[in-house]
């Protein structure tokens, strides 16, 4: 609840939504954060410089700053699977919709330094998707600044980069104009 109140006087929005803040094993428990994201709304939430790292990476790095061991120590005791970070959208809520725009823009952006979306579902294709030998990806007109996706439907998509861990150069500055424009920074 302290954050939540304090939220208003935060200076720097990109070290609130990082794993030294909001989600850090140290201060908050995946339960407490995903509660003050309810709270606070996505787009105040997400980490958009660190939104490719998979979320085991945010766990084992946690846990070998907690307990003094090596990443691949801590990645082990972890036992988790490394995969993009995977975020699921309720298109017809603002913030889902709004936060969608950006990473599938950012998205279409990034591909020249290796970021991209994939693994794109969308509930509205029907029965296009019951069959494993198709792979869907968003048209081009939900890349636009208008109209942009549709407001109806759930979709999910798994952000990569082909970087891990923080980005430098291009990438970063590329993230950090779209985190400004679109989200306050």
């Amino acid at each position: 609840d302290l954050l939540q109140m304090l939220y208003a006087r935060t200076v720097d929005p990109s070290a609130f939504a990082s794993p030294e803040l909001l989600y850090g094993a140290d201060l908050l428990t995946p339960r407490e954060a995903l509660a003050l994201r309810a709270r606070l709304g996505a787009l105040r939430c997400i980490d958009l410089m660190r939104c490719h790292v998979p979320a085991v990476a945010v766990t084992t790095t946690a846990v070998a700053s907690a307990t003094g061991a090596s990443e691949a120590q801590a990645r082990s005791s972890c036992g988790g699977v490394q995969h993009g970070n995977v975020f699921a959208f309720d298109l017809s809520v603002f913030e889902d919709w709004q936060l969608a725009r950006l990473l599938l823009q950012m998205g279409a952006q990034e591909v020249p330094f290796g970021g991209q979306t994939a693994d794109c579902l969308w509930s509205e294709t029907g029965a296009l998707m019951q069959r494993s030998d198709v792979v869907w990806f968003p048209p081009e007109s939900w890349l636009q600044d208008s109209p942009g996706p549709p407001r109806q439907g759930l979709l999910t998509l798994r952000y990569i980069s082909a970087k891990s861990g923080d980005l430098k150069g291009p990438q970063s500055a590329l993230r950090w104009r779209m985190a400004q424009e679109w989200l306050g920074w």
